[in-house]
């Protein structure tokens, strides 16, 4: 149907579902689970994320995951990475993973604990790696990722907002994870 806008639908369940449940559960279930939500005609799953260990157990077998499942054809799976190491290990798998067009996109979190516990680098500092960022996402969009948890939002995104908007960022966006 012309005249209509696309819509994009990314699966993230095995990305942003899998990250808040046990990282006991076993490389084969995720595998499983993949391929079931590869059977299911969606055009593009996120499969997981490349970050450390350390504060994600639950990717810390990504590249096993990626190696084991079975690509269908006209599916998409995009990944997460929050730094260079993450894109890096990541690239190792590409094919079949690609590479979502907000890779490079600026990011700060809205609260310090929260970003602390998934990138380990506070509000300031993800803010001081944005010219860094900026320089590598002149060919996409920029954003601001805000995920919102215990601080006030409003106004992080009120002090924030500028700063991005000042380094010439043609378009600001806000997801709300938890979806409130």
């Amino acid at each position: 149907m012309s005249g209509y806008p696309k819509i994009v639908h990314t699966e993230e369940g095995m990305r942003e579902g899998l990250q808040i449940e046990s990282a006991n559960i076993s490389v084969d279930a995720k595998v499983r689970l993949l391929d079931a939500l590869s059977d299911t005609g969606l055009r593009e799953i996120a499969v997981g994320s490349f970050v450390s260990p350390k504060y994600t157990p639950q990717m810390a077998v990504m590249e096993e995951l990626v190696e084991r499942f079975t690509p269908r054809p006209g599916v998409r799976y995009v990944y997460t990475a929050l730094n260079d190491k993450g894109r890096e290990r990541a690239r190792a798998y590409s094919p079949p993973l690609s590479k979502k067009v907000l890779e490079y996109a600026t990011r700060v979190d809205m609260c310090d604990v929260f970003a602390q516990r998934n990138t380990n680098r506070s509000i300031a500092q993800q803010v001081a790696a944005w010219p860094k960022t900026i320089e590598q996402a002149r060919a996409c969009n920029g954003f601001i990722q805000q995920d919102t948890h215990i601080e006030d939002v409003a106004a992080n995104v009120k002090r924030l907002a500028p700063q991005l908007l000042r380094r010439h960022i043609p378009e600001l966006a806000l997801d709300d994870a938890i979806l409130r």
